[in-house]
């Protein structure tokens, strides 16, 4: 008879590299956009003013000021809900307070960046945005851990 005990399949702690690559990348994309010098005759501020402009034109009346904030909350969802498939749904909150400092230091170093300045509506939402994507990202991963009904 055979003596060995039997391997219990362990669970992965380790993170797929692809999604901390992802992550790592959608946050420098995040960097990028809101750090980057907008002089006015940047490619940057060009396509934003395009974007803006391209927008006012669907026939909803929506401002530029309310597309400009949906915009920006807009950019953190995906952020929140990487991060939490990064730290996992049990630390949610880690996720959604790694979104908030990532926009209030982006905010903060607006101020010594020529032609950007400190927005509080900006702060708003893309804090919003970041807590958005972390409550989407749970309900990704709780979709994925439920099992289904038959």
């Amino acid at each position: 008879m055979d003596t060995q005990p039997i391997a219990l399949p362990t669970p992965r702690t380790s993170k797929h590299p692809a999604l901390i690559i992802a992550t790592v990348a959608y946050t420098a994309l995040i960097g990028w956009i809101t750090l980057s010098s907008a002089q006015s005759g940047s490619a940057l501020r060009s396509t934003s003013r395009w974007v803006l402009h391209l927008l006012e034109r669907l026939p909803v009346d929506i401002s530029s000021q309310r597309w400009e904030f949906l915009l920006n909350l807009g950019l953190f969802v995906p952020l929140g809900a990487l991060l939490v498939l990064l730290f996992g749904a049990r630390f949610f909150w880690v996720a959604a307070l790694a979104a908030l400092a990532l926009t209030f230091s982006i905010e903060a170093l607006q101020h010594f960046i020529p032609y950007r300045v400190l927005d509080p509506r900006d702060l708003m939402a893309n804090g919003l945005g970041g807590v958005v994507g972390t409550l989407l990202g749970v309900g990704l991963l709780s979709d994925v851990s439920t099992p289904a009904r038959n």
